[in-house]
């Protein structure tokens, strides 16, 4: 790098530390009432005003407004507390725009949908995110025992650098001359992270000529590094937000209707969803009309993300199997263990891509369940199509491991099994195909393929 260059990076980051003060964000659309503009408020944090940190207030009032950031919910943002690496990882995908689909990673991976092989090493809530950052490269298997760490600067590097695409420019830029006075401190390996982090202005050297690639990213620090992400480049991430009053959402046609300072207006919803209430993370279905909420939207003018200005009914959420379901009852598999619960009568039945009831749901789905303090279930959720399915009984006359034949009185009826066809015994346990044999009587469940994708063999396994 050449030293004018570096000298004006130096200046340019002297000038962002220490006067960087355009307008906080404002959302568009924003009601101009008293009780819509004061919602979802992450601009006053207690600890932000503080001589050492006055430079970054800006930032984070920009990065917790978009949500890239989280204060403590207690009125502290803590500014000076380092980050971890997972914590670095998921500020990353959440600048690049990447949430909403680490969190559907994570609904996938807890329902038994998707595989994640380091389920003993990540609490349950960050396994979407680790997971969509080892596939899309932003993270190294060998860098996920040491998430817990603190975040050095050369590490945040490298992942911002892959999160916005610029790999290929890191590996290009592996033996340029980096040309600050620590430069000799970098790992090998991140040499073109660093480099393109300067080069691009993600991150700077300080005033006297260092870089500190050991040095601990605090939470200010990195507000500074998303906001420069966020604003600039052609990997600018910024999405609309809109606050109002939900007049009517569909989950069926995938649309919300807000009214927004007097007038309604219609949404997209997107494929994926992130809905979260103030205590915690819910769901579409959860969202009632007359709630207030601010919501998300992205370049395809569809809404990712919800925020309801409400807290969430106490529930509990359990995730298992369907052993047996009717209007009354439910008995799942939850890891190994039969539970069985009351059923609500007003149960909320939602799949991928529409509403639906107890009926549509058949023995061998992943399914979660929301249980209120009654212990009675008032909400399932599949990830999977609504399907029309229907039912053989009949005594096995062939069967091998792609097709099965039965006898079902006089007549004789030949199926394909589904990729994932579930196989179930008289004692509820699960099988394989390989377990049935010609005499069985079974019941067969068969989708609108004519693929069988559940077996129930009367017999003990």
């Amino acid at each position: 790098m050449k030293i004018n260059k570096l000298l004006s990076l130096m200046v340019a980051g002297m000038l962002i530390a220490t006067s960087l003060a355009p307008a906080a964000y404002a959302d568009p659309g924003n009601n101009s009432n008293n009780k819509n503009k004061s919602i979802f408020s992450n601009s006053r944090f207690k600890d932000i005003d503080d001589d050492d940190v006055k430079w970054a207030k800006n930032s984070i009032i920009r990065m917790t407004d978009k949500g890239f950031l989280k204060g403590y919910g207690n009125g502290f943002f803590q500014p000076n507390k380092p980050v971890t690496q997972l914590e670095a990882i998921i500020m990353a995908l959440r600048v690049a725009g990447e949430e909403p689909k680490a969190i559907s990673y994570a609904d996938l991976i807890s329902l038994g949908k998707k595989n994640f092989k380091f389920k003993n090493l990540i609490s349950l809530w960050a396994e979407g995110y680790v997971d969509l950052a080892l596939e899309e490269d932003i993270l190294d298997e060998d860098d996920v025992r040491n998430l817990n760490s603190s975040a050095k600067r050369y590490e945040v590097a490298k992942y911002m650098v892959r999160a916005i695409g610029l790999e290929d420019d890191a590996q290009d830029n592996m033996d340029a001359d980096l040309d600050f006075e620590d430069d000799e401190n970098v790992p090998d390996g991140y040499e073109g992270y660093v480099y393109v982090a300067i080069d691009r202005g993600i991150m700077t050297v300080y005033p006297n000529g260092m870089f500190l690639p050991n040095k601990p990213v605090t939470r200010a620090e990195m507000s500074i590094i998303m906001d420069r992400i966020d604003g600039h480049g052609d990997y600018d991430t910024d999405y609309e937000k809109f606050t109002g009053e939900v007049v009517s959402i569909d989950r069926q046609d995938r649309e919300i209707t807000l009214e927004i300072r007097g007038n309604d207006r219609t949404f997209d919803l997107a494929s994926t969803v992130y809905v979260m209430f103030d205590d915690t993370r819910g769901s579409l279905s959860d969202i009632e009309v007359g709630d207030d909420v601010k919501i998300t939207v992205n370049d395809d003018d569809k809404v990712i993300r919800i925020d309801v200005d409400r807290d969430l009914e106490d529930v509990d959420t359990y995730n298992g199997r369907v052993l047996a379901i009717d209007e009354d009852d439910v008995r799942l598999l939850i890891g190994g263990s039969e539970r069985t619960f009351d059923v609500d009568a007003d149960v909320d039945v939602v799949f991928d891509d529409r509403d639906g009831d107890v009926d549509d749901i058949i023995k061998g789905d992943w399914v979660k369940i929301y249980v209120d303090s009654d212990d009675d279930v008032i909400k399932v959720e599949l990830t999977r199509d609504i399907e029309d399915f229907d039912t053989y009984d009949g005594e096995v006359t062939y069967v091998d491991s792609d097709e099965i034949t039965i006898q079902d009185g006089s007549t004789e009826r030949n199926f394909d099994f589904d990729g994932d066809v579930q196989v179930f015994f008289d004692d509820d346990e699960m099988g394989d195909v390989d377990d049935i044999d010609d005499g069985d009587d079974v019941e067969l469940i068969v989708n609108e393929d004519d693929d069988v994708v559940t077996v129930i063999v009367d017999k003990e396994l």
